[in-house]
């Protein structure tokens, strides 16, 4: 059997949501690869294949994305950790590794810190973990042109700031994913730095030193935190390390699990 045969495609109930996922790979031991915020289980396909041809792999849609349900309102990092260990548990998954991209990484810092399940092994893809609780500059931007330009709407105030979003800042995550605002809300003041320290299984970390979205000082603070820990950072590459280069973030996790 090839790594590109698929064992299933299949939608499952967790949690009262109706999530869609994809095997590969017939071993014993198992990958599960969660992607980040806006992806799909096809942001980390790739890579799933590659390893499919010494593990058993599986890669889904979080809760409004893809092909899975929307999330309640009240979802944090906690509810899709919850979300992620069911899935596992349901089909029958025991001790895997865990791959985290970007908010993946946040909800696998969550699950190995407190110990919600098994990890056998942690690698954390360009994660975003830290939270300063700042306001962004597009949110202060929207913010500001919202009240200056439309104060005699207050009662349509939120749906104004979602059209600022959307005619002007097109490429944020609020502007892309309306339907997720609450969630989003919610989840970029939920700092994790506190859990770090409390991860006790072999962890990789891998990073872009070009990341935008998640700086690359994060990566050595992770290193610093979790211990026994490292980190592999790639000078020329970005938060998408993962989807567009899933050679060479396979070739360094094929290494870290030979070990």
């Amino acid at each position: 059997m090839g790594p590109s045969d698929t064992i299933s495609k299949m939608q499952i109930s967790i949690l009262g949501k109706t999530i869609y996922y994809e095997t590969y790979g017939k071993a014993e031991q198992t990958i599960v690869f969660v992607h980040g915020w806006g992806g799909t289980h096809k942001s980390l396909k790739k890579l799933a294949l590659k390893a499919s041809r010494k593990w058993k792999t599986i890669i889904f849609d979080l809760p409004g994305f893809g092909k899975s349900d929307k999330p309640d309102a009240n979802w944090g990092v906690e509810e899709y950790s919850a979300c992620i260990v069911e899935l596992l548990k349901q089909l029958g998954i025991e001790k895997p590794v865990y791959f985290g991209h970007s908010f993946g990484g946040s909800c696998g810092i969550f699950i190995t810190a407190n110990n919600v399940m098994p990890i056998s092994h942690l690698v954390l893809c360009a994660t975003s973990f830290k939270r300063t609780g700042k306001s962004s500059k597009v949110a202060k931007a929207v913010n500001t042109i919202s009240k200056n330009y439309f104060p005699f709407f207050e009662q349509r105030f939120h749906s104004i700031k979602l059209l600022m979003y959307r005619v002007f800042f097109r490429n944020s995550d609020l502007a892309r994913y309306p339907h997720l605002e609450p969630n989003f809300r919610k989840i970029i003041t939920q700092d994790l730095t506190g859990l770090t320290e409390q991860i006790k299984v072999p962890t990789l970390i891998l990073w872009g030193a070009r990341d935008t979205y998640t700086p690359v000082e994060y990566a050595d603070e992770l290193e610093r935190k979790i211990a026994g820990s490292y980190k592999v950072i790639y000078p020329h590459k970005s938060h998408n390390l993962p989807i567009r280069y899933p050679d060479d973030v396979w070739k360094e996790v094929r290494a870290f699990l030979a070990e």
